[in-house]
């Protein structure tokens, strides 16, 4: 999803999605020796992966506590897949205190949260507590006991690194829902990842192998990114902020096309204001690729490919940009955009498409501060009908395509 990976990108951010350690150099104590890389552990029994490493910037910090940080990471427990912000410095003895980090109402503050870490080769061994961790050198309580392995090697390259704690986070299991039937031959299943709330399908059944196998690479594919989106969105972030909802919809599912819309409303740890997307995946099923509307519409000469549901500039982009104004009417949540009008919509407005069993969806993407001037219109398939190819109009009446 690179339209929202571009919306919410946090600059004091570097992991998960664009690479963790470009921005860490290597940490090191005359004690404990080089300690950078990725770990996994437990804080008692909780499953937890960590990742630190030196600042590569000598002042780059997460906040303006304190004297400058010798030390920077992150970690999450396996089960909620939310990063949690670290920083500190070693202490006389060659051991490494940590504070933790959470976004409250956009500052990043510490939490209260400390660690204290003793190192040896690949382990490290220490404690969590809300207090302050130079006035005692271990703890009582086996559940706030901290155990590390290193999985990465002190030679690995950044991008090793990167993606060992990109499939540390994505080794979780996702949960299937029901089977799902249209008809006797075709079928899918949503796979979600409850820690985020984020999912696509994976067809169960279609007659097709092989188009099957294409269409549910593909959008196994999507749903590792947005989980990865997911975590990236919600890194650092506490009580009060970072949000990320989402809901996806099979909308039409035949022998021809499979059209799959998700909409999701988000809101990330350091970013000005929540925001909002569509996206759509319409995949050809006689070939399992995303639907190119040069085989679609009669008007479309040169291959134009639907990527999450962008129509790509060009005659059919023109085409459903006049349809979609000559439908057009200015909802009451644009009143206070003052002088928006219908013509506001040109050739350069991005489109979003997707198809439903009443019709074709056009869904324009506007700036944040006008987003309600510009809803989804659907646009009748008998309407369209006219401006397709002959292929398509001898096919068996849209408007009674298999569906949810």
């Amino acid at each position: 999803m690179e339209r929202i990976r571009s919306k919410v990108s946090l600059a004091w951010i570097p992991i998960l999605a664009v690479g963790v350690l470009c921005s860490l150099g290597q940490a090191q104590s005359d004690k404990t020796g080089a300690i950078d890389g990725v770990y996994r552990g437990t804080i008692g029994k909780r499953q937890i992966v960590l990742e630190i490493g030196a600042p590569k910037k000598p002042h780059e910090r997460f906040s303006d506590n304190g004297p400058a940080a010798e030390v920077m990471g992150w970690y999450f427990y396996r089960q909620h897949g939310v990063g949690i912000l670290l920083e500190g410095s070693f202490l006389e003895d060659g051991s490494l205190r940590l504070h933790e980090y959470s976004s409250q109402f956009g500052e990043r503050k510490r939490n209260g949260a400390e660690w204290r870490l003793w190192f040896q080769g690949n382990a490290g061994a220490g404690f969590f507590c809300r207090c302050d961790v130079r006035r005692q050198t271990r703890s009582a309580n086996p559940d706030l006991k901290i155990s590390l392995a290193r999985v990465s090697e002190p030679d690995d390259p950044v991008r090793t690194l990167d993606k060992l704690y990109d499939d540390l986070l994505l080794d979780y299991p996702l949960r299937s829902s029901a089977e799902i039937m249209v008809n006797a031959k075709a079928g899918y299943v949503i796979q979600t990842d409850e820690r985020f709330k984020v999912g696509l399908p994976q067809l169960t059944h279609f007659p097709d192998a092989k188009v099957m196998e294409r269409v549910n690479s593909d959008l196994a594919r999507k749903l590792k990114q947005t989980r990865l989106d997911a975590a990236a969105c919600l890194e650092g972030s506490g009580q009060k902020d970072g949000m990320w909802d989402e809901s996806v919809r099979v909308a039409v599912f035949s022998d021809t096309i499979l059209s799959i819309v998700r909409q999701t409303g988000y809101d990330c740890v350091g970013t000005v204001h929540p925001d909002a997307a569509t996206e759509a995946f319409v995949y050809d099923m006689r070939t399992g690729a995303a639907l190119d509307l040069k085989d679609f519409f009669e008007g479309q000469d040169t291959s134009a490919v639907l990527e999450d549901g962008a129509v790509p500039q060009g005659p059919t982009h023109d085409l459903l940009m006049e349809l979609y104004r000559r439908h057009y009417v200015k909802p009451r949540d644009c009143d206070s955009a003052g002088d928006f009008t219908v013509d506001n919509f040109d050739s350069t407005t991005t489109l979003k498409i997707y198809f439903d069993h009443t019709g074709l969806v056009i869904s324009p993407e506007l700036p944040h501060a006008i987003a309600g001037c510009g809803p989804e219109i659907t646009i009748p398939y008998q309407e369209l009908r006219p401006f397709l190819r002959k292929e398509w109009q001898s096919r068996a009446p849209l408007n009674v395509w298999s569906r949810q």
